[in-house]
């Protein structure tokens, strides 16, 4: 993979490549029921938005639940 050449690990060759193939998708769907690039834009930054939304959850929840089992032995 292309990714392994620019020294990437394996995740973040994937969150990228996923960035691009959905940007691709995105790009198709824009041409195929001809939407403006501003309206591709905010599509596309509503996305990235909502999966740094859901990561940062889910790291605030993974630290919620450290705390309470480190509380919990006490």
């Amino acid at each position: 993979m292309i990714f392994s050449l620019l020294k990437v690990r394996k995740k973040t060759g994937a969150t990228i490549g996923g960035l691009i193939i959905g940007g691709t998708c995105l790009g198709g769907l824009t041409y195929w029921q001809d939407i403006n690039f501003i309206e591709l834009t905010s599509i596309f930054t509503a996305l990235v938005v909502m999966m740094i939304l859901i990561i940062v959850i889910a790291i605030i929840c993974n630290g919620v639940l450290i705390l309470v089992r480190k509380t919990w032995k006490g």
